[in-house]
Formats: structure tokens, sequence, C-alpha cells
């Protein structure tokens, strides 16, 4: 469907922070160690801490997204949780 959002998974941060964009009233995220990769020495292992990073096109304000992660015979064993609320919107130009 056309205008549907598109999803792209860039990787995982280390660490991420919110800040201010100058002195504007807009909000951007400040990511540090974003990989694609992360080697884990001993498994199972948790990822609390770590933060998963998309990139959306096509988004619009609406119902929130959920991203379902399946096994590979079907079986949904998890799910991520997107909520669509704007951290700052800009004010109207003079």
């Amino acid at each position: 469907m056309p205008g549907s959002p598109k999803l792209v998974f860039l990787g995982v941060a280390e660490r991420a922070s919110i800040v201010r964009e100058g002195d504007s009233p807009l909000l951007k995220y400040h990511l540090i160690g974003l990989k694609t990769f992360l080697p884990f020495f001993c498994y199972p292992t948790g990822v609390g801490g770590l933060y998963f990073v998309f990139a959306v096109k096509h988004l619009a304000q609406g119902p929130d997204l959920r991203i379902s992660i399946r096994s590979e015979s079907g079986e949904e064993i998890g799910w991520i949780g997107i909520a669509l609320t704007p951290l700052a919107v800009p004010p109207p130009p003079p």
C-alpha cells in the first residue's frame, strides 16, 4: 500500500539521549555506539539497556506501530512497540 510506513533496522545503540537542536525547540536523538551486529559471549543474554534504532519512511500521526518478531516456524516470540507521539512540534513560521 503506498504511503504506509516503511521500516529499516539501522542497528543497536549502546546509549541514546534526547538533545536539543541548537537554539531551536526541535529535539533529536544522540546515538552512541550504533552497531549492526553485537557479539555476545554467553547465551541467553538480556538486551535490556540497549536501544534498537529504526528509520521510518512515510510516517504519519496515527495508531502506534507494533513490530512482530517471529521464529522460522512463524510463531510470535516477541514484539516491539513504537509510539507515534512527536517529541516537539516546531513553532509556526512568522
